[in-house]
């Protein structure tokens, strides 16, 4: 008497695994809150190998400020982005070789190494950042459908990474128009997503006179709503689709294939009179098997849904107890920062309370059989296990009549 997946038809706060639905982790506050701002526009991991050593951290932007957080005891840093003059706007981050690289798509391109901040001249004034083939990779406002490249860095020359004129940098141009959205390195290979377009390049030959870079076509007719959509879960990349369906690209690349994609994208494709049909907000994390798509409501200006997905167990969920703007997965810890007033960053699948609040989980579902018919139901059981002091709330529906049990 297992409940069928397509039977549960409501999950709060819950995931669903194999005919059972129990509570969700929480979450919980992570160092200090910042203050004065209003929202955190960025949340980057950052490595740092001091003495051949890797030592991670989390960056937060917030106020027009960066906040470097170690991940050991959640001590912090701050530091001012002299010369960037836009202001509390989105930013995104990178790390190549010990630094960390950001962009916003208005001034240079800035760098963090440890706690000292420059910025890159001659840089373009990027909105996306992705290392490959040894090069910095950049797209910005004025080309949006224009990949930018460094010259290529060696053991002898590593800062070339951050030369974006001379001999070895260059453009390349996606396509005919639209807007690139999203930059992603996985397997020696770059990916570039338009909403109705998949590139990946496969090489770059430099050897010869003048560069050649091969660009494969994956798709013509889909791609990825943005950027924060797109998360490398294992060897894979999944993105969120302008129709609301998760793809997978798959490890030939071939992203029609993937099953686990096919039953997520089911699930939420039953929500979707439920959500908002624009989903350019929309924020996705991945980490020790749990991936996570935070999700604007219809009527909602926040991502106040968060479907959730066991990969090894395909167990689902959606949660309701945050809206998360931005999120980042460092040294097997996942991190993320809400919408509205608030300069705090919070530790997710940590606990089982929401930041020390107890939380309420539950579904709807009716009483199948597999779904299946039976002249012979006399009758059907409800299984509930928990603690002893927390209250359970069970109400049974009989069809037909409009009073409860």
């Amino acid at each position: 008497n297992r409940i069928p997946p397509d039977a549960l038809y409501y999950t709060e706060n819950s995931r669903f695994i194999g005919g059972r639905w129990g509570s969700r982790k929480g979450y919980g506050a992570f160092g200090t809150a910042q203050a004065g701002g209003t929202s955190i526009r960025g949340l980057i991991p950052y490595l740092r190998f001091p003495s051949g050593v890797e030592t991670p951290y989390v960056v937060t932007y917030y106020n027009s400020t960066f906040n470097r957080f170690l991940l050991s005891d959640a001590t912090s840093a701050a530091i001012a982005p002299a010369g960037w003059t836009a202001g509390d706007v989105d930013i995104e981050g990178i790390t190549y070789n010990g630094a960390c690289y950001f962009a916003n798509g208005v001034d240079d391109i800035g760098k963090i190494d440890n706690t000292a901040w420059s910025t890159i001249v001659d840089s373009p004034n990027a909105r996306l950042l992705a290392p490959w083939a040894e090069k910095m990779w950049a797209v910005d406002n004025v080309a949006p459908a224009t990949v930018q490249y460094t010259r290529t860095s060696t053991s002898l020359l590593p800062l070339n990474v951050e030369l974006w004129t001379g001999a070895g940098s260059g453009a390349q141009l996606i396509g005919k128009g639209g807007r690139v959205e999203s930059l992603q390195n996985l397997n020696e290979k770059l990916y570039t997503f338009k909403r109705d377009q998949i590139d990946v390049f496969t090489t770059f030959y430099t050897d010869a006179a003048l560069p050649v870079l091969n660009i494969e076509p994956i798709s013509k007719n889909t791609g990825a709503v943005n950027h924060r959509a797109v998360t490398i879960v294992e060897n894979d990349i999944w993105f969120l689709a302008p129709n609301l369906e998760i793809r997978s690209l798959g490890k030939e690349a071939n992203y029609f294939q993937d099953t686990r994609t096919e039953d997520m994208s089911y699930v939420i494709q039953r929500h979707k009179r439920d959500l908002d049909p624009d989903q350019s907000g929309a924020v996705a994390w991945y980490n020790d098997g749990i991936y996570k798509l935070a999700l604007q409501e219809r009527g909602s200006s926040q991502n106040n849904l968060i479907f959730t997905y066991d990969r090894d167990t395909g167990g689902w969920g959606f949660d309701q107890a945050t809206s998360p703007q931005v999120a980042c997965t460092v040294d097997g810890r996942s991190f993320f920062a809400v919408s509205g007033n608030s300069g705090q960053i919070y530790e997710d699948e940590n606990g089982y309370t929401d930041n020390g609040f107890a939380m309420s989980w539950g579904g709807q579902t009716g009483l199948h059989d597999n779904g299946e018919p039976d002249m012979y139901k006399y009758a059907r059981y409800l299984f509930v296990r928990g603690a002893r002091s927390e209250n359970v709330v069970i109400t049974s529906y009989l069809l037909g009549e409009d009073f409860t049990r």
